[in-house]
């Protein structure tokens, strides 16, 4: 409402400056403004001005109060006194006299009084200040006068209020608990209960009491239900080292418990935290040096190819007790480095890719192309990030309807020489003969010539058609430069096949005990005449397969290899030939003494 009286007070003040009205008009008006004023805070930035008959009058920025020949101005929040100069000769009409209206300042001519103001229509009411319980509205209008044609003042008010929404505002319950009362036992099992009271009853239809609560229903929680308690034992324990030397160090303490707390017995934070517990020592003082460092460096002298920067020392704290503070700091000598020695930067040149082949041939596919770069950018020149990253751009392609399918799982029809065909496709390439045919490769690309498609070959440089992989990672072995993936590289591994980190050798031959079949004997040969996996450097019956090595076994140990010699008669011939040579006449003669013991 106050806010209001400050709005209004600044119409009037302007309609007096407009119209030159007197004190008496403006007391009057602004007596009708304070009606409306009842209570309330001023704004920010008002002022107020003690008139001639000590009444006090409230302005807000920008608005002026006009007294006899002073004009006060309320200027953030302070007021501005000026006085006004009245022209020195008056010139009046034939039937007019110069007069000195009461509370005027400048002398004027006299205004016919039969020429009165008119008022304009009341402006609408303004929002009512409480939707219930009372509150006030106002409304205003304006007085609009010709002082050229000796209008004088109107006669009635420029603002009107009332009272608004008078009827009573509905008031809900409000309740709360209360405290909860003592304990009923300081430990072991007990309640305590607390009882709901009434802050406001419910008024004029406001929402009305729980019953529980119109009722008083105590509410109770268990409370001291832990078993009585025993207080820790403790002690503080010995000092630790000092800190330091001299100069002012400390020396810490811990508490140490001796017995516990039990069933919830109290001990104290500090002890069960175990914070510890600081005393000064070694206080007498200690040569101290000088704490310096080097200022920022000032800004590059070239923003590429070369410059330099330079940064000098500060000390930020002298030397104390005979400290030492070297000579190229307190002389503040100058570091100087070099920067941005990189060369200019030169942006990358681009250009899109041709596009690849469609993803399907019929029924609507896309194809992709992507960016090349022709030059790298150079000494940290821009390139686009799509462009480094090898972002594709895709385009729809062969959105021609496709034929029926095929009646069969795992069948594509396929256009082939011109005519639709039904062939087993499961990558939908539609290539019949496909060098990999679970994955979609309708280039056929074979680097190495191997058979094995690209797309699917675990070595594309080297030929493997057989997509060795000892290791099982997705390098065949043909490509991996460690095929057992034991971290040993195949040109040093003794074994490439069969993982061994350890690389043990047991009978130092060329073959590591993990693929060796003699692992404690010499046999660079790995020959094998009876193909049981026991070389023949140790094989007990090197012609008759006996993996088991039983020294029992009566076919391996038995007439057939104790009535013949370990090496059939003829094969010393072989010991010094070819490992290839020596393996055949061993077969040779196996298959021949088989034949002669059926």
């Amino acid at each position: 409402m106050w806010k209001l009286a400050l709005i209004s007070l600044a119409v009037v003040l302007s309609t007096v400056q407009g119209h030159n009205l007197g004190v008496q008009s403006w007391n009057r008006m602004l007596a009708e403004i304070m009606q409306t004023a009842k209570s309330g805070t001023c704004e920010a930035g008002a002022c107020f001005v003690r008139t001639e008959d000590n009444g006090i009058i409230g302005l807000k920025t920008g608005d002026d109060y006009i007294e006899g020949c002073t004009v006060y101005r309320c200027t953030q929040a302070r007021v501005e006194v000026i006085t006004i100069n009245c022209p020195e000769n008056i010139v009046c009409a034939d039937n007019q006299k110069t007069i000195m209206y009461p509370g005027g300042c400048c002398v004027q001519c006299e205004a016919q009084k039969t020429d009165i103001g008119v008022f304009t229509e009341w402006e609408e009411w303004t929002q009512c200040t409480a939707t219930c319980g009372g509150g006030r509205r106002a409304r205003k209008r304006e007085c609009i006068i010709d002082v050229s044609a000796g209008s004088v003042e109107c006669t009635g008010t420029l603002l009107e209020a009332q009272d608004c929404n008078t009827q009573k505002c509905p008031v809900p319950c409000r309740w709360e608990y209360g405290e909860y009362e003592e304990c009923s036992a300081t430990c072991g099992d007990g309640i305590k209960l607390r009882f709901p009271k009434i802050l406001q009853p419910p008024q004029n239809g406001g929402e009305p009491c729980p019953p529980f609560v119109e009722a008083g229903v105590s509410d109770e929680a268990p409370c001291n239900v832990i078993p009585c308690g025993v207080p820790c034992q403790w002690e503080w324990g010995e000092y630790g080292e000092c800190s330091k030397s001299c100069g002012g160090g400390i020396h810490t303490r811990y508490p140490l418990i001796i017995t516990p707390a039990q069933h919830g017995g109290f001990c104290p934070q500090n002890v069960v935290d175990r914070e510890p517990d600081t005393a000064e020592c070694n206080t007498n003082p200690c040569p101290v040096p000088c704490q310096w460092r080097y200022e920022e460096f000032g800004a590059c002298t070239k923003t590429c190819g070369g410059g330099t920067k330079t940064r000098f020392p500060v000390i930020r704290t002298p030397a104390q007790h005979g400290g030492d503070c070297p000579q190229h700091v307190t002389n503040r000598v100058p570091d100087i480095e070099t920067c941005n020695t990189q060369p200019c930067p030169i942006p990358c040149d681009w250009e899109w890719g041709e596009y690849g082949d469609c993803t399907v041939t019929c029924g609507g596919g896309t194809q992709t192309r992507v960016p090349r770069i022709i030059t790298p950018a150079q000494h940290g020149g821009h390139c686009p990030q799509h462009v480094i990253d090898g972002v594709p751009e895709t385009t729809t392609c062969n959105t021609a309807t496709c034929p029926p399918t095929c009646p069969n799982p795992g069948e594509n029809n396929c256009l082939i020489n011109g005519v639709y065909k039904c062939i087993h496709d499961p990558d939908k390439d539609c290539i019949e003969g496909d060098n990999c045919e679970l994955v979609y490769n309708p280039d056929q690309k074979d680097m190495d010539r191997d058979g094995v498609g690209d797309a699917c070959d675990n070595c594309k440089f080297y030929s493997n058609p057989n997509q060795e992989n000892s290791d099982d990672d997705e390098t065949g072995n043909e490509c991996d430069a460690d095929d057992d993936n034991d971290g040993v590289v195949d040109q040093n591994d003794n074994c490439q096949t069969v993982s061994n980190m350890n690389q043990v050798n047991s009978d130092r031959d060329n073959f590591g005990d993990a693929c060796d079949n003699c692992p404690r004997t010499v046999n660079n040969n790995q020959a094998d005449v009876d193909k049981d996996g026991v070389g023949n450097a140790c094989d007990n019956c090197r012609f008759y397969k006996n993996p088991e090595q039983n020294p029992s076994d009566p076919v391996t140990h038995g007439a057939r290899c104790t009535t013949r010699p370990q090496r059939p008669i003829g094969m010393e011939e072989y010991e010094d030939e070819d490992d290839n040579m020596k393996s055949l006449a061993a077969d040779i003669l196996e298959k021949l003494m088989q034949f002669v013991l059926e």
